[in-house]
């Protein structure tokens, strides 16, 4: 099938990723340059608040490095110099879509568990211990919770997040921290 010069369209890409397309009308040519779309900033909490939040609450617990999930210092700073609780990312098997994820355990505890509890024990009274070791055999449960009125109604619940230390989470770290994260991408 033909196409007149009017309804032509020309797209060729420059090295340095830009869409350049054109657009030949009889006598009139038109150029327009579509930056190729970034994914977004990837940090999204940081010692327990958004990335961006500019509270009181969250300027102390940046200028602390605390987490506010343990109500003390984050121990991920501590170990690996990065206090970023969730990041945005998009992976292949979950068709690219940007998603949310807890890169930090604790980021789990408190509200989600709590979700947990009420979705399995509905209203009833419940008793929550935290870090439970079996010796026969030998295992770990980050927690263990049963029913109050029921102790032989127990549930074993293990939080699991996905485990990254910098990577290609590691430059945008550094911009966050030093509020330059427009800039992100260049380091």
């Amino acid at each position: 099938m033909g196409s007149s010069p009017a309804q032509r369209l020309l797209c060729y890409r420059s090295t340095l990723e830009r869409r350049f397309c054109r657009v030949t009308v009889p006598q009139v040519t038109v150029a327009a340059v579509k930056p190729k779309a970034l994914p977004p900033f990837p940090i999204v909490e940081a010692y327990g608040y958004a990335a961006d939040a500019t509270t009181p609450e969250a300027k102390l617990a940046r200028e602390r490095k605390w987490c506010r999930f343990m109500d003390k210092e984050c121990e991920k700073h501590r170990q690996y110099g990065f206090g970023y609780c969730s990041v945005s990312y998009a992976a292949a098997d979950d068709e690219r879509v940007h998603r949310t994820y807890a890169v930090c355990d604790h980021r789990l505890d408190g509200e989600p568990i709590n979700q947990v509890l009420r979705d399995h024990f509905d209203s009833a009274e419940v008793v929550l211990v935290s870090e439970i070791v079996l010796t026969q055999p030998r295992t770990s449960f980050d927690y263990v919770a049963f029913e109050k009125a029921r102790p032989d109604h127990v549930i074993a619940i293990e939080t699991q997040a996905i485990d990254i230390r910098g990577g290609g989470v590691g430059p945008a770290w550094q911009a966050w921290e030093e509020d330059k994260t427009e800039d992100w991408r260049s380091r």
